[in-house]
C-alpha cells in the first residue's frame, strides 16, 4: 500500500503449525530517515505494540471459533 506520505505493507506465509507474519511501516517523506533514527526506539515500540494487538485479536477469535 502506497500513498503520498506513507508506504506499508503486510504479508503472511505458513510456518509449521502457525503463520509467519511480517509488517511494514514507513513515512515516505523528504528527511524521514533521519528522523525515524532519531526517534528509534518508540517508534521500534509502537510496532511492537501494534503486533502485540493484533496477535491478541488472531487469539481471540481462534479461541471463539474453537469453542
Amino acid at each position: 500500500m502506497r500513498s503520498r506520505v506513507l508506504l506499508g505493507g503486510m504479508a503472511a506465509v505458513p510456518d509449521g503449525d502457525g503463520t509467519r507474519f511480517a509488517l511494514l511501516a514507513t513515512p515516505r517523506v523528504p528527511g524521514a530517515g533521519p528522523v525515524q533514527r532519531f526517534f528509534g526506539e518508540p517508534v521500534d515500540r509502537r510496532g511492537e505494540v501494534l503486533l502485540d494487538r493484533l496477535e491478541r485479536r488472531v487469539r481471540s477469535r481462534s479461541d471463539a471459533v474453537g469453542e
